[in-house]
């Protein structure tokens, strides 16, 4: 502790100068306002020299947790080892059940649901276009709409997601009633042809415009 003498004792304490102290009351205040003053030094660079220790060990954990989560999450998923090399959508997958409809005295066979969405059966081979007829359910549907039908395959085993229609060619059909459309008592309908690239289970998500309308599974033959 630096020596004080009483010029300097007497400047410090200046503002005190109402207040009746002795000279040796008045070194002790000034020794501990000193000390004070040097732990706060000690402790400024105590703190300077931590924060880079404290960053280096935040930047270190990050990197650690970052690259286990990249890894784990990302590189493992995309390689199919997180789930056992199941790359398989889950979901169900049991193939839509289709229903018959009599037509002047012959009954037609549609899959899907009826009251939602569904077509006209076909055998579908993967790499053969098949030509079918589409049919819709809706209380806001109308024969010709403005949204377009957009039909969502996607493949069981592969995860494959296409999109095998987009189409807005909705059917005007002058009198339902004898056409399938009033038959089924659907709204809506389009001719399209759909091409599956590959064999396996698909399935065919059926929207118009963003609103889902039904999902049909059906298995497609090599």
């Amino acid at each position: 502790m630096n020596q004080l003498n009483n010029y300097e004792i007497e400047d410090v304490f200046h503002s005190f100068n109402t207040i009746d102290v002795s000279e040796v009351d008045e070194k002790e205040m000034l020794s501990n306002i000193l000390e004070g003053i040097d732990k706060s030094k000690k402790k400024k660079k105590y703190v300077a020299l931590m924060n880079p220790i404290l960053s280096s060990i935040t930047i270190a954990l990050f990197l650690v947790v970052g690259g286990y989560i990249l890894y784990n999450k990302v590189i493992l998923d995309d390689m199919g080892l997180n789930r056992g090399m199941n790359t398989e959508v889950e979901g169900n997958w049991e193939v839509t059940s289709p229903f018959t409809v009599e037509v002047d005295g012959v009954e037609r066979v549609f899959r899907g649901v009826k009251g939602e969405v569904a077509f006209l059966d076909m055998e579908l081979t993967a790499g053969n276009p098949g030509k079918t007829r589409w049919f819709f359910w809706g209380d806001d549907l109308e024969q010709l709409n403005e949204e377009n039908f957009i039909l969502v395959g996607i493949h069981r085993e592969t995860g494959e997601e296409i999109i095998l229609v987009d189409s807005n060619g909705w059917e005007m059909i002058g009198y339902p009633e004898n056409d399938y459309l009033g038959i089924l008592e659907a709204q809506s309908s389009q001719h399209t042809v759909i091409t599956f690239p590959s064999s396996g289970l698909w399935r065919l998500d059926a929207y118009i415009g963003e609103k889902l309308f039904g999902t049909i599974v059906v298995e497609v033959k090599d």
